[in-house]
């Protein structure tokens, strides 16, 4: 018969045999006598669990296995392309990649125009100044601010324009119109900048007193020069600019000024009165002078010629000028002209600053050529020719028609003597 114990069964003798093994360790240590212990407990009615064998009568569950299918070579490779790294060639035509240059803009918008009261017969307000180192007064308007640039010369400002006034020495008396008038073309170059253009030359009168105005323009400015023969020893400039978009304004302020010019000092203002006219002729021979002639030799341009002892010699920057009472002939040379001859001296006449001048004749000489006629009042020649450098020059000759028969055959003596050796 087979007993089955179950782990609750352990438990219980588990306890029986650990408290058995207690009372014996105890009783060997200290000598205690224990006696029989009689169990007399009811045992426990422990049911038998019976284990069951498994049998294998059962029908066996069909795990189908699993087959590993080992990779055949058989299979189409996938062609996977290999990424080869192309060195780049100095054959490839470099991109064109224009370089960014700054432009500075321009403007081009038109500019705010602020409307302002115009000046008028009835708004002009003008005060009454006095410069005694420039011997006059006048009025100007009362807003314009006054500037004292350096002795013997001032200024006033307005908005859109502006006077400059001027007084200067001159050098040597002057005695005539024609001095005065050479006098006047010189200083007006020397006082302006380059970008002056003239466009007239004008003689005139005020209050008995000679005048000589010229006009042109400064840029987009307007510009008049007017000289006022005083005295024999100096001449007062008055230089009037203005903006040309405010000319009526300006018109009324500077006839105003002109108006109310009053000079202190007046020398014998009749000696240079001036009369546009037919040029008056000496008609007798008592007139001419006899002049000794020396050779003059210029080395910039290589060239020589006849001068009289008499007369005086001037050099400035860009020509050479010889002077007489009442004549005078300047040397001017031009290098970077590649022009022939004849146009160089049609371009030279047709220039701005001779638009006044009135030819009376025009001589193609084999070595020359010449052009009479009277600019304005002063009677005029010029003479083209080659100089010894090979490039194009011309001499001016100018006088006071009223010496004219005195001067011409001094001109004649000194065209004639002209020596180039250019070209021999």
């Amino acid at each position: 018969m087979k007993f089955i114990l179950n782990m609750k069964d352990f438990k219980y003798i588990f306890l029986v045999v650990f408290l058995i093994f207690l009372f014996s360790c105890k009783s060997n240590g200290q000598n205690i006598i224990v006696q029989e212990v009689v169990v007399t407990a009811t045992p426990i009615n422990i049911p038998n669990k019976t284990f069951i064998e498994p049998t294998n009568t059962s029908t066996p569950i069909n795990i189908p296995n699993k087959t590993f299918i080992e990779p055949t070579n058989t299979s189409t490779p996938i062609n996977i392309p290999k990424k080869t790294f192309i060195e780049p060639t100095n054959t490839a035509t470099p991109i064109n990649i224009p370089n960014k240059t700054f432009v500075k803009p321009t403007i081009t918008a038109t500019p705010l125009k602020i409307e302002r009261a115009k000046i008028s017969e009835r708004n002009l307000r003008e005060i009454s100044v006095s410069e005694d180192d420039l011997k006059l007064s006048f009025n100007v308007p009362a807003t314009w601010n006054k500037e004292k640039n350096k002795p013997n010369e001032i200024s006033y400002f307005g908005k859109e324009g502006n006077i400059f006034i001027k007084k200067i020495i001159y050098q040597e008396e002057i005695n005539s119109s024609e001095e005065f008038y050479d006098f006047a073309e010189n200083e007006t170059w020397k006082i302006n900048p380059s970008e002056f253009t003239k466009t007239i030359t004008q003689y005139g009168e005020y209050k008995d007193i000679s005048t000589i105005k010229i006009t042109g323009s400064l840029g987009i400015a307007q510009r008049e020069n007017i000289f006022f023969s005083v005295s024999n020893n100096y001449t007062i400039l008055i230089a009037l600019t203005w903006n040309p978009d405010y000319l009526s304004e300006y018109d009324l302020i500077f006839d105003r000024l002109l108006e109310s010019l009053e000079f202190m000092e007046i020398s014998n203002p009749s000696t240079h009165n001036l009369i546009v006219n037919t040029p008056i002729v000496s008609p007798t021979p008592e007139n001419k002078s006899t002049f000794q002639f020396y050779e003059f030799y210029d080395s910039g341009i290589d060239i020589s010629l006849n001068v009289p002892v008499e007369w005086d010699q001037i050099k400035d920057s860009s020509s050479l000028f010889f002077r007489h009472n009442h004549g005078n002939f300047r040397i001017e040379n031009f290098p970077e002209s590649n022009n022939s001859l004849y146009i160089f001296s049609q371009n030279y006449l047709g220039a701005s600053n001779l638009k006044e001048y009135i030819e009376n004749s025009f001589e193609i000489l084999p070595d020359k050529l010449i052009s009479e006629g009277y600019h304005i009042r002063p009677y005029k020649r010029f003479v083209f020719f080659v100089n010894g450098k090979g490039q194009n020059s011309v001499i001016i000759f100018s006088c006071n028609p009223d010496f004219i028969q005195e001067y011409l055959s001094i001109f004649d003596e000194i065209q004639n003597s002209i020596k180039s050796d250019f070209g021999k």
